[in-house]
């Protein structure tokens, strides 16, 4: 492991924030999603991924809702009336009957 990003040699982190040019590395579309000037791109990268380093890693699943949903607010509350309406179909279908999209396995 080393102590910070750029120290990795496989990583194209140097790419984008020492602006050093690889073939095979392209940071145009990253970076142009940061900032319009390239300089300032450059150092906000470095921002957000040293942001991530200091607050080291977490476990994306810890914070899933029910279990099951991982999202936000918005996204959880969509789900769950999704949920609601398939169990609601469910109900209302005949036993054996597809409900919605969802196909039978038999």
């Amino acid at each position: 492991m080393v102590e910070r990003p750029e120290d990795y040699r496989q990583s194209s982190y140097s790419s984008y924030v020492k602006n050093r040019k690889e073939s095979i590395v392209t940071t145009d579309l990253i970076l142009g999603m940061v900032s319009d000037d390239g300089k300032a791109a450059g150092r906000a990268y470095r921002e957000y991924v040293e942001k991530g380093v200091d607050e080291g890693s977490r476990n994306p699943f810890e914070d899933l809702y029910g279990g099951v949903i991982l999202g936000g607010r918005s996204f959880i509350k969509q789900a769950l009336g999704t949920l609601r309406r398939m169990r609601w179909m469910r109900r209302r279908s005949p036993a054996g009957e597809n409900c919605g999209n969802v196909k039978s396995e038999r």
